[in-house]
């Protein structure tokens, strides 16, 4: 019952270790995305100034901004999946707690029970003489 007890906690170990990447990767992604908004806006504040060298790069700074766009949109999408991801991850992780729990509970009623019988073996096992 021991080896059960201790191959579930290693199970929630390495289930915690995934989640635990599950939501770093989501951060990651968190911090692309905001990074791409920060360089949306920077662009078109530009694009919104009235400088004499304004005129030459409109162009270049439209598709670069149609890029960012579309490179933000992926994100999105990839934080998205993500978020899936993770809560996978998060409902494997109960469930592998919840396995782990009972393991240790069965391990733990199996532990009382010998020790019991081991009591009454060692008292009852004394024949006294009754009258």
């Amino acid at each position: 019952m021991a080896r059960k007890a201790n191959r579930s906690e290693r199970l929630v170990d390495a289930m915690k270790k995934l989640h635990r990447m599950e939501e770093l990767k989501k951060i990651e992604l968190q911090n692309q995305l905001g990074e791409l908004k920060r360089s949306e806006e920077d662009i078109i504040a530009s694009l919104n100034r009235d400088d004499a060298i304004h005129g030459l790069f409109i162009d270049t700074s439209s598709r670069f901004l149609r890029s960012l766009a579309r490179q933000a949109e992926r994100v999105s999408q990839a934080k998205e999946q993500q978020s899936r991801t993770l809560l996978d991850r998060a409902g494997k992780l109960r469930r592998a707690e919840k396995l782990r729990d009972k393991v240790s509970r069965r391990a733990q009623h199996s532990e009382s029970e010998k020790h019991l019988n081991d009591v009454i073996e060692r008292y009852g096992g004394k024949k006294t003489s009754l009258p």
